[in-house]
């Protein structure tokens, strides 16, 4: 490996982590977060994501059970009787665009964030 390689892998290295600084300082500030719950691909309900709401929420389908957990403003799959429990396995998520899918039951939990006057329905 040449003194040039070594500067080269050295300025792409830089590059990455100033891009990537650059990107998160870019990303938006939402005022509004939504927890977005969606089974076989319809929307099952929708909850403001804020640090005062906690709620559990059970849904049973002929797929099978989910239990969801909102609380201290984030949301994570609780239980489910998916086989490989991947969606439990996943963990919390509190900002927008991060998601939670369980693929056997067909049940999508995802953040959504708005700036103005947020979503046309909030279930609480």
């Amino acid at each position: 490996m040449t003194k040039w390689d070594k500067i080269l892998i050295v300025l792409i290295l830089v590059s990455s982590v100033c891009a990537l600084f650059f990107i998160s300082g870019m990303a938006m500030n939402y005022d509004n977060r939504y927890v977005k719950i969606s089974v076989d691909g319809e929307l099952y309900k929708l909850y403001s994501l804020d640090a005062t709401l906690e709620k559990e929420i059970i849904i049973e389908t002929d797929k099978g059970t989910n239990v969801i957990h909102i609380e201290k403003g984030s949301v994570h799959m609780a239980e489910s009787t998916c086989p490989d429990k991947t969606c439990i396995k996943q963990g919390s998520i509190d900002s927008p665009g991060e998601i939670i899918v369980c693929l056997p039951n067909k049940v999508i939990i995802e953040i959504i964030g708005n700036n103005e006057s947020g979503p046309d329905t909030v279930s609480h």
